[in-house]
């Protein structure tokens, strides 16, 4: 605040009294813009999820997902990740895919599926990608296979700019070993699994 008529400053005068250096009533003022500042208290909020002691297949079910969409990013290459982080996350799908068949055979005997085990197990027999899932869980389990029993494992990880890839080997080392694309695979089996369920009036977890 100043004297418009002198230039003295008037930032500490009263208000209403006239201008120390010469007698003018009049004010100039000027305002300079500033910085506002807020502070806020954030609350940190967890999360607890329990389970109950039943044990439905729709658990094991979700995990299977949920291992499919990791492998699927790694395929994607949405974050540089090692060719055991590949790997694991392969052998996590296979695992989990393989694992469903108990559960839903455990539920089926429970009552609370209206599945009989058999069928479960029929079915599961007699798909080529569901029994190369278990060969590779098996495999990957044991290490090392009893006679009459498949070894299936992944052979390779092939890793770039644009996404990495695995490829497994069924029928490990042998002569008449194939080999099938890791993603493929584990998409394949899934479509399976829905298509007993569906063909059964089961709905799906979301």
């Amino acid at each position: 605040m100043s004297c418009p008529d002198c230039g003295v400053s008037l930032d500490h005068v009263l208000s209403g009294t006239p201008c120390p250096n010469c007698g003018g009533m009049a004010r100039d003022v000027f305002a300079t813009p500033g910085g506002a500042f807020v502070s806020a208290d954030v609350v940190a909020v967890s999360t607890e999820v329990t389970k109950g002691d039943f044990r439905p297949w729709q658990e094991k079910w979700r995990m299977m997902t949920c291992a499919l969409r990791k492998l699927e990013a790694a395929y994607a290459g949405s974050a540089p990740i090692d060719s055991i982080e590949v790997e694991l996350r392969a052998d996590s799908f296979f695992d989990e895919c393989n694992h469903l068949w108990d559960w839903l055979c455990e539920n089926s005997a429970q009552g609370v599926l209206a599945i009989p085990q058999g069928d479960i197990t029929s079915y599961r027999d007699a798909s080529p990608d569901l029994t190369l899932a278990q060969d590779i869980c098996n495999t990957n389990k044991h290490h090392t296979r009893r006679a009459g029993f498949r070894t299936a494992r992944i052979r390779s990880v092939e890793m770039g700019p644009f996404g990495n890839r695995v490829s497994v080997e069924a029928g490990w080392g042998l002569p008449t070993a194939t080999t099938e694309d890791g993603l493929g695979l584990a998409c394949r089996c899934v479509a399976a699994w829905t298509k007993l369920l569906g063909d059964n009036g089961i709905v799906l977890p979301t």
